[in-house]
């Protein structure tokens, strides 16, 4: 806005007809400034609301992404033989590691630390709290925590020899530990959506 004044009042006559009437350059500008600053603040209000809405989608897609692995996946994993059941998490870890998994799994975390940004610049007109909320969900309850245990432990399962004793007792550990870390980032991605969704509820 305060560029748009300065410009205006700089390259203005010492009159300006407008609506019909005389007017000085301050007050003409004042006007202008605001129409400016308005359609400024209607841009990044859209801006907002596609970020939080792609946001929203992404959180929901992780949270029945982990929810599914949590309630049947890891499940059935644990039912069968082990061997298989370490053959089969094996294929399925390099089978995720694809770009579909990736826009959904990155792309949320950026938007996250994106909308916290915004919120902390002052940027985000409503139902700023619940993006804060929401980022700080995600991000730390579901990518640091797949960074920081889920992939190591995966890393660990990808060596291993299936049918070892040494397998076995990985294996083991695996379905207890790495069930419960992603028990986490289900919970937390849900939080998540939770949270877009109430911002954006909060926009309407």
């Amino acid at each position: 806005m305060r560029a748009h004044f300065l410009k205006c009042i700089l390259t203005s006559p010492p009159w300006q007809k407008m609506s019909g009437t005389m007017r000085l350059p301050l007050t003409r500008c004042r006007e202008l400034g605001t129409l400016a600053s308005n359609g400024e603040i209607a841009m990044t209000d859209r801006l907002v609301f596609a970020f939080v809405f792609l946001a929203t989608l992404g959180a929901g897609v992780m949270a029945g992404f982990f929810f599914t692995f949590s309630n049947t996946v890891m499940q059935a994993l644990g039912r069968i033989q082990v061997p298989a059941g370490i053959q089969a998490m094996q294929a399925i870890n390099i089978t995720v590691l694809n770009p579909f998994f990736f826009a959904a799994f990155f792309g949320t975390a950026l938007l996250g630390i994106l909308l916290c940004v915004l919120y902390l610049l002052g940027l985000v007109p409503s139902g700023g709290i619940w993006l804060l909320a929401g980022g700080i969900a995600y991000v730390m309850g579901t990518f640091l925590v797949t960074v920081i245990f889920n992939v190591p432990m995966n890393e660990a399962l990808a060596k291993i020899d299936p049918a070892s004793t040494q397998g076995a007792e990985l294996w083991r550990d695996y379905l207890s530990r790495w069930v419960m870390w992603n028990h986490v980032r289900a919970l937390t991605s849900l939080a998540a959506l939770a949270s877009y969704a109430m911002a954006l509820v909060q926009r309407l």
